[in-house]
C-alpha cells in the first residue's frame, strides 16, 4: 500500500509529499489543485491497465488529463513531470528470494520471510516525439539508492548507491513496454546459421543482466580475499540474494570464516565491505527488484477504486443488459445491473448495511425487460422510485455501493488485499445530516479493515465543513484514531499560480490543529 506521494509539475501541483492516512481529507477553494491530485489516482490506475508504451496513458476510462503538453505546468521553466511513491515491500515479494529461502536455512542467518523493504520511487518523464517517455528512474531500496537514466531507451546512466556502472555503449536498455516500472535488458551475440552462412546477430534479453552484473561484482570484490576462489564467491551471491543489509556481516564472516585475509579485512574494513557487497547483490538481482516494485505498485493501482464528482442522474427504468457486472463505474452508470447482480443473501446483506448505517434500503425491482432502483426510508413501508425522491440520493447510492462491495461482498475471493478508494466531492445534493452519516460510514469502514485483512484507504475531496466536524467528533469518541486521519489544505499561490500544500490533523481531542483561520467563512482572505 501507497503511504505517501508527491507530485511535481503536472498542472499546479509542485511537490510536497502527501502522507496517505486511512482516511485522506482533501480541501482547498475551487481550482487550488485538489482534483489534479485526487484524479492522479485514476490516472495511474488507467495506466496500468492498458497497453501501453509509456509510464503514464493521460487519456483514458476513468480521467481526462488530455496530453503531456497539457498536463505539464505551463508556468514552470521545467520540461518533466515527476511521480514520486514509497511503500512498504515485503520480502516474499522478491522472486529470487522466494527461491533460494530452503537452500538458504541450513547455511546462512534468515530473518524472517515477512521482511519489508522501505521502498522510495522517483519517475521522472519527458514528452518526446509526442510520446511520454521515462528519462530517469530513481528507487531508494531499503536506504540504498539505484539510479537509471535513459535516452530512446538506451541506458545512459546507471548508478548504485553512486557507484556509476560502467556501461559500454548502446549495451543496456530499457523495457518499458506494459509496464509501469521498467526492466533492464542486454545485447548479446547471437550466432545462427543462416543460408549456410555462419552470422552473428544483435539481441536482447534480462538474463544476461545478472551474469554481466556478477562479473563486475566479482572483479570488484575479489581483492579483499585470500585463497578464496572467484567461483566460491559467484556462489555465495548468487545463494544469498537480498536480506536486510545488517545481516550480511554474519552470513560473510559464517561462510568465509576459513579466508584469513578476507577476516582481517572485514575487521578493519567492515563498512567498506559491507556496502560494496551489498551495492553488488543490488546490482545482480536488479530486475529482481525492478520486477518487485513493477508488480507491487501495479497491484496497488489497480486496487484504486474512483467516483467522480458527477454521478449518473437517476432514471425511471433502466434496460436490462446481459452483461457481467463485478464493478461499479466511476459515474455509477451501471448501478442497477450491479445491485441485480447480487444473490438473494448479498441483496438482504446490503440492505441491512445501508439501513444500519444510512437509514434507507435501496434496492433493484426487475419490470419486464427493464430494472428500476427504488428507496424505502426507515421504516416507512412505501418504496419510492429512485427519479422522484431527492437528487442526493442518486450521487449517493453509487458511492456507497462501491464501498460495500469491495469491502464485504468481496472481502472472500480478492486476491488484492490493498484497496484506495477515491472520491470527489461526496457530499454533492446531501443534506448534512446524510453528510455526517456518510463521514461515519467511512469511519466504519477502516475500523472494519483494521480488524480484517484488509488494507483500505479513503480518500476524498470536500467543500463540505460537516463532514470534517463529524471525523472531529469521531475522534473525540475514539471511534477513530487521530493519527489515521490527515486534512490536506490546498491553496494556489497567486504570484506563481502554483499549489502549495499544507497539512492539517486532529488532536486526540477531536479538535483541529493548523487549521487556517475562517477557511470555511467565505472571505476572500480569511485564510
Amino acid at each position: 500500500m501507497i503511504d505517501g506521494i508527491s507530485i511535481n509539475n503536472l498542472r499546479s501541483l509542485n511537490g510536497g509529499k502527501v502522507s496517505i492516512k486511512p482516511i485522506t481529507v482533501l480541501v482547498g477553494k475551487n481550482s487550488s489543485g485538489k482534483s489534479s491530485f485526487l484524479r492522479v489516482f485514476p490516472l495511474l490506475r488507467q495506466s496500468v491497465e492498458s497497453n501501453t508504451i509509456g509510464p503514464i496513458l493521460w487519456y483514458g476510462k476513468y480521467v481526462d488529463f488530455g496530453a503531456f503538453s497539457e498536463a505539464i505546468n505551463r508556468n514552470s521553466e521545467s520540461k518533466n513531470i515527476k511521480f514520486s511513491f514509497n511503500f512498504m515491500l515485503n520480502k516474499s515479494k522478491l522472486l529470487k528470494i522466494n527461491r533460494n529461502t530452503r537452500m538458504l536455512e541450513e547455511l546462512f542467518y534468515i530473518e524472517n520471510i515477512n521482511t519489508n523493504f522501505l521502498t522510495d520511487i522517483n519517475l521522472e518523464i519527458i514528452e518526446k516525439s509526442g510520446k511520454t517517455v521515462l528519462k530517469s528512474l530513481e528507487i531508494i531500496f531499503d536506504k540504498e539508492q539505484i539510479f537509471i537514466e535513459q535516452d530512446n531507451d538506451f541506458v545512459t546512466k546507471f548508478k548504485i548507491n553512486n557507484n556509476e556502472i560502467e556501461l559500454r555503449d548502446k549495451d543496456f536498455i530499457q523495457i518499458q513496454k506494459e509496464r509501469f516500472v521498467p526492466c533492464l535488458m542486454i545485447k548479446y551475440r547471437d550466432i545462427r546459421i543462416i543460408n549456410n552462412e555462419i552470422k552473428k546477430i544483435n539481441n536482447w534479453s534480462d538474463r544476461f543482466v545478472a551474469e554481466h552484473m556478477m562479473e563486475t561484482s566479482i572483479k570488484k570484490l575479489k581483492h579483499y580475499f585470500g585463497d578464496t576462489k572467484e567461483e566460491d564467491i559467484k556462489k555465495f551471491l548468487i545463494n544469498i540474494g537480498i536480506s536486510k543489509k545488517e545481516n550480511l556481516e554474519y552470513n560473510l564472516i559464517e561462510v568465509f570464516q576459513k579466508d584469513k585475509i578476507f577476516f582481517k579485512n572485514i575487521i578493519i574494513k567492515k563498512e567498506e565491505i559491507i556496502n560494496n557487497f551489498y551495492s553488488c547483490l543490488i546490482g545482480i538481482y536488479i530486475n529482481d527488484i525492478l520486477n518487485a516494485v513493477n508488480n507491487e505498485l501495479t497491484m496497488i493501482f489497480k486496487g484504486i477504486k474512483y467516483i467522480a464528482p458527477l454521478r449518473a442522474t437517476a432514471q425511471r427504468y433502466y434496460r436490462f443488459q446481459d452483461l457481467q457486472v463485478d464493478e461499479i463505474d466511476h459515474e455509477g452508470s451501471n448501478l442497477a445491473m450491479l445491485l441485480n447482480s447480487f444473490t438473494d443473501t448479498e441483496k438482504k446483506e446490503f440492505n441491512m448495511w445501508t439501513k444500519d448505517n444510512l437509514g434507507f434500503i435501496l434496492k433493484v425491482n426487475k419490470e419486464g425487460l427493464h430494472y428500476s432502483l427504488k428507496i424505502k426510508i426507515d421504516d416507512n413501508k412505501e418504496e419510492y422510485n429512485i427519479s422522484d425522491m431527492g437528487f442526493g440520493f442518486s450521487q449517493i447510492s453509487p458511492i456507497i455501493a462501491m464501498l460495500w462491495l469491495e469491502t464485504y461482498k468481496n472481502k472472500k475471493n480478492r486476491l488484492n488485499n490493498s484497496i484506495i478508494f477515491t472520491i470527489e466531492q461526496p457530499e454533492l445534493h446531501l443534506h448534512p445530516r446524510f453528510q455526517a452519516k456518510l463521514t461515519k460510514l467511512f469511519v466504519n469502514i477502516i475500523k472494519y479493515s483494521q480488524k480484517s485483512s484488509k488494507n483500505i484507504k479513503i480518500i476524498f475531496e470536500t467543500h463540505s465543513n460537516t463532514m470534517i466536524e463529524t471525523l472531529g467528533e469521531c475522534v473525540e469518541k475514539n471511534e477513530i484514531s487521530n493519527n489515521d486521519v490527515t486534512i490536506i489544505l490546498f491553496e494556489k499561490e497567486k504570484l506563481n499560480s502554483q499549489t502549495e500544500i499544507k497539512v492539517s490533523s486532529f488532536d486526540e481531542a477531536g479538535y483541529l490543529r493548523n487549521w487556517p483561520i475562517g477557511f470555511f467563512s467565505g472571505e476572500d482572505d480569511a485564510y
